[in-house]
């Protein structure tokens, strides 16, 4: 992670649940990180690569750090269609959340038309930092289909990551909401009847 604290965080973590195997933790950027080539047989980036300056360079790196029968592992977010910002927004208006029903009342009459466009830009995480999004316009899908052999791509969570991090309730309830939401998501993703909001792809090195 580029960020020290980041790093302190994730070891105090493991201190607590150790993991198995060893794992070394390092600050650095990735964006311009050298990596060795041919030398790594698994390569995992989930909801990394869109936060970059330089997603061509880093994933060009990538290619050539990875083993000619190495895996890399890919999770990016893709753009939100209005479809699942009204099915969200629907769910978070009749769910409990941080904000009381007449915050969300209030904030519904006054965006108006515009809630389905604020929806996406919240689920889409807009502003929250300076490098979120960063790189979505270098479309980091398209860069993997032109370096490696995708061998699986799927889409999931249409919906259910964002309403379940902002329920307000008691775990017991959440789990059993998450869990109707998850199978709904699955369902609805599948038949293609909701597009993901993620993407995930296993893929190999083109020689």
């Amino acid at each position: 992670d580029v960020a020290e604290a980041a790093i302190a965080l994730a070891q105090a973590y493991a201190l607590v649940h150790p993991p198995s195997g060893s794992v070394t933790y390092r600050a650095a950027d990735i964006n311009y990180l050298p990596l060795q080539t041919e030398t790594y047989d698994l390569i995992v980036c989930i909801g990394t690569l869109h936060h970059l300056a330089e997603v061509e360079a880093v994933m060009e790196r990538i290619h050539a750090a990875l083993k000619p029968t190495g895996l890399f592992y890919m999770s990016e977010p893709l753009d939100t269609p209005p479809s699942n910002a009204l099915i969200a927004g629907g769910l978070m208006m009749l769910l409990p959340t941080h904000l009381s029903y007449w915050e969300k009342a209030r904030h519904l009459f006054r965006l108006r038309g515009q809630a389905i466009s604020h929806m996406k830009d919240s689920i889409e995480a807009k502003g929250l930092s300076p490098f979120e999004g960063y790189g979505r316009h270098q479309d980091p899908l398209e860069l993997a289909r032109t370096l490696f052999n995708i061998h699986k791509y799927d889409e999931n969570n249409a919906f259910t990551g964002y309403v379940m991090a902002q329920l307000k309730m008691p775990d017991s309830w959440a789990i059993v909401v998450g869990r109707v939401l998850y199978a709904l998501d699955q369902i609805l993703t599948q038949f293609k009847l909701l597009r993901g909001l993620t993407y995930v792809i296993h893929a190999g090195r083109k020689s």
